[in-house]
């Protein structure tokens, strides 16, 4: 999965490594966006 949504409006979205690992998740808010980035 590399995006979430709910209601036509993008909610996540995710990245990935060429291992499938998740490399980094932004959460979409009103205030604009929120980046989660993980070490591997």
């Amino acid at each position: 999965m590399t995006t979430a949504a709910q209601n036509g409006q993008t909610l996540r979205t995710y990245s990935y490594d060429a291992f499938g690992n998740r490399s980094s998740k932004t959460e979409y808010q009103t205030a604009g966006g929120l980046v989660t980035t993980y070490r591997t």
